[in-house]
């Protein structure tokens, strides 16, 4: 039985070009937190629950783009 076709080099493994997107990171993300008691008694409550809401947001937005396997 001949084969026309070349044999297969085990190993070999071609490749399509990978794209890869940049994800935007948020700067809730960069910036600082408060520590506890100090210091955050210049922030207001309804002010710690958006920076909360922002915080919980981006997470679950990197913890979605980890599942599809963007990141």
């Amino acid at each position: 039985m001949v084969d026309d076709r070349p044999l297969h080099q085990k190993g070999r493994v071609s490749f399509k070009s990978i794209v890869e997107e940049a994800i935007p990171v948020a700067a809730e993300a960069t910036a600082l937190r408060d520590e506890g008691n100090h210091g955050s008694g210049l922030r207001s409550v309804d002010q710690n629950a958006d920076a909360f809401i922002k915080q919980e947001r981006t997470r679950i937005e990197l913890a979605r783009l980890k599942s599809l396997g963007q990141i």
